[in-house]
């Protein structure tokens, strides 16, 4: 078993760019056949070049800068306060929908508006430890 060094660790970033991006398309495939396409009509040849983008957008800002934001996150912040974002993503999507789909906002969404609102503003707001943790060992 060899021991790993700080010169001679490599980079979590080296297999993340390969992976996650033929991870995604597995899993794109398996969910459309499971959904019942046909495989055939799911060849490259027949992606129009805005389906591309859109699918190589969400690979590199929601795959592989999420991540990396997510772990600076967690590094400065802490788990329970980077835990938040999922309390505030949903309430930017019914903005970014409003905004530019021209989605129509409803009473439900403003009531889950607020209530998510309310849910980050009582993990910022909340009793923080003076004391750091320090990790077992």
């Amino acid at each position: 078993m060899a021991i790993t060094t700080p010169e001679n660790r490599q980079s979590p970033w080296r297999w993340l760019v390969v992976a996650v991006p033929y991870f995604w398309l597995l899993l794109f495939f398996a969910g459309a056949v499971i959904c019942g396409e046909n495989p055939s009509a799911l060849a490259l040849s027949n992606w129009t070049m805005g389906a591309f983008a859109g699918w190589l957008f969400l690979v590199i800002f929601g795959s592989l800068v999420g991540y990396r934001l997510y772990m600076q996150l967690l590094r400065d912040a802490g788990p329970s306060r980077a835990g938040m974002f999922a309390f505030v993503s949903p309430v930017i999507a019914v903005v970014v929908g409003a905004l530019f789909a021209q989605e129509t906002i409803t009473v439900a969404n403003v009531i889950g508006i607020m209530l998510m609102l309310l849910s980050a503003a009582t993990c910022l707001c909340g009793p923080r430890s003076s004391e750091k943790a320090t990790p077992r060992r």
